[in-house]
């Protein structure tokens, strides 16, 4: 390694090292501060929650290092701009390529990293905190009665009226309710005072209660009707209860229980995971399908105008349909019926499918065939099929059914089509569901690989900007690392949330937002290196002159 490659290489880790360094910690208080809630109270020691933070730190990484890339590379390049030493490198005969060789390499390797780190550590590290975090949810906070309300111990709710004496140990007004073993609340203490002895963080603590009563609901399996329940009512001038606390925090915090989410996988169970989840959401659907159809009399429809006319059923379909014609029954408006008799079937496929539209100019007697767009008509069995059209009495002088058949026809096609419609939204949800989770899996493998790449051109980005704007403290670098990294990070998510509910590609919504830097980084390398820069603070400020001229002039004209 030349002195220069060494000179820059040292320069920018020295920089990129103690950015992330600074970075993680704001980062980690931040998550503290996020988590507390679920911390206070609970007692937990130190070292439980120094573990909960750096199994959570992993998770940070693909957020940190990005922003500590950029900004470095711009601290770093700006640096050099700024003191000329570009200049002197130029003078050199050293180009702005061969100024970023060095780091080039060093950030091919770091995106190689980064992928190995986000494939393996990085889901350990989730199946840690996440397990861990459940484990914590199980605690209880420490043994504390707060005056006035009931407070919940596992099997009683103790209420006080008051504390006092010394830690708070007196009680005044103790009311308790205790669970019996088939956990009903039919056991009532009241007493005029009371007392705790114990450390309250021991596993045992003792409740001795003075001058009270205690109430005791009798359950019997066998009530008599409209008969009063009995119960029991005993007064106490001492009475001593040992509260058990070792319920409360008996919780492994070790346990794993959840070790198959799509966060805690690497590539290869991702795979796994996607082409299972997907096999199995397309045999339901098939499954769906074919039970929808067999219920609802449906049938698929031949692809070709021939195959429709050589389809035994469709042949079928059409006399029947002519036959109907004949006998002058009039196809009611929306309706829709499940049991069907097989002539109505073929009629109802026939309809839906707008073959009679399709196949008008080849039928013999089709002219004789009116339009018909929609079908109301019910029919129960074959028997009743041929008896409705040999019998006059179903029909109006006109050939119809008569107003009160018609209504209910009508009315119970609409209940059945609005239970076939209710039952498609669910599963067409249900459907909803289970792809949201598959892209959630496909999200989560393309995101291992854009880590690298996103981390290469941010910082192609980061040292030709430095380059151009030559500047390299913490003032106007810092400004444009933040701009630039939070278009780049909120335009990831807005690809993600829309990759998730299959608005877009899930390949497309995870890539979305390296593909833009891409471009970015290849603009700004191509300026750079042909030393043009993209602006200059005097060129900006009469850029908004200019305009402010315009719009001045032109609203005076008016």
């Amino acid at each position: 390694m030349k002195i220069i490659d060494y000179y820059i290489l040292k320069t920018y880790l020295q920089k990129l090292i103690s950015i992330f360094i600074i970075l993680m910690l704001i980062f980690i208080v931040q998550t503290f501060w996020l988590f507390i809630d679920e911390f206070a109270g609970k007692g937990l020691d130190f070292d439980i929650i120094a573990k909960f933070l750096m199994y959570y730190s992993p998770k940070l990484i693909p957020l940190v290092l990005p922003l500590s890339v950029l900004l470095s590379s711009i601290m770093t390049y700006g640096e050099f701009a700024e003191n000329y030493e570009f200049a002197a490198m130029k003078s050199s005969g050293i180009s702005l390529s061969r100024a970023l060789r060095t780091l080039v390499i060093f950030h091919f390797f770091l995106g190689i990293g980064s992928f190995f780190f986000s494939n393996y550590v990085v889901p350990y590290g989730e199946l840690k905190y996440y397990n861990l975090r459940r484990n914590l949810g199980k605690l209880k906070p420490a043994l504390a009665i707060t005056e006035g309300i009931f407070n919940d111990f596992g099997q009683m709710n103790i209420k006080v009226k008051k504390k006092s004496g010394p830690n708070n140990r007196i009680l005044t007004d103790v009311i308790i309710h205790e669970k019996t073993p088939d956990q009903k609340n039919r056991i009532v203490i009241k007493s005029t005072s009371g007392e705790l002895n114990g450390a309250t963080d021991d596993k045992q603590i003792q409740l001795i209660l003075y001058d009270g009563y205690r109430y005791e609901e009798i359950y019997s399996k066998k009530r008599v009707k409209d008969k009063n329940f009995p119960h029991a009512k005993v007064y106490f001038e001492k009475y001593i209860m040992n509260i058990d606390l070792s319920m409360f925090n008996n919780v492994d915090l070790n346990e794993e229980k959840f070790t198959s989410t799509y966060k805690m996988q690497n590539v290869k169970e991702l795979e796994g995971s996607i082409d299972s989840l997907q096999i199995k959401m397309d045999d339901q659907k098939i499954d769906y399908a074919e039970n929808f159809s067999t219920k609802n009399n449906m049938f698929r429809l031949p692809e070709t105008k021939d195959a429709i006319l050589k389809d035994p059923i469709f042949r079928k379909a059409i006399e029947l349909t002519i036959e109907l014609q004949k006998n002058s029954a009039l196809i009611l408006r929306d309706s829709l019926d499940v049991g069907l008799n097989k002539a109505n079937y073929f009629v109802k496929n026939l309809l839906n499918y707008n073959i009679i539209n399709k196949l008008d100019s080849n039928l013999v007697g089709s002219s004789k065939i009116k339009k018909i767009s929609e079908i109301d008509y019910l029919l129960n069995d074959d028997h009743n099929f041929k008896s409705t059209f040999n019998n006059p009495l179903s029909f109006t002088e006109k050939g119809g059914f008569t107003l009160e058949k018609q209504e209910q026809i009508l009315s119970s096609a609409r209940i059945s089509v609005g239970n076939i419609l209710k039952n498609l939204d669910i599963n067409k949800r249900r459907f909803f569901v289970f792809q949201k989770l598959i892209n959630l899996h496909k999200t989560s493998l393309n995101e291992k690989y854009t880590l690298g790449f996103g981390i290469f051109f941010l910082f192609v980005v980061g040292a030709t900007l430095g380059s151009i704007i030559r500047k390299g403290g913490l003032g106007l670098p810092i400004v444009f690392s933040v701009l630039i990294f939070l278009t780049y990070h909120y335009i990831g998510l807005f690809g993600k949330n829309a990759a998730e509910d299959s608005t877009i590609s899930p390949l497309i919504g995870s890539w979305m937002s390296t593909v833009i830097i891409a471009f970015v980084a290849y603009f700004m390398l191509k300026k750079a290196t042909s030393d043009r820069n993209i602006f200059t603070f005097e060129n900006s400020f009469s850029l908004v002159k200019t305009f402010s001229d315009k719009i001045k002039k032109s609203f005076f004209k008016k």
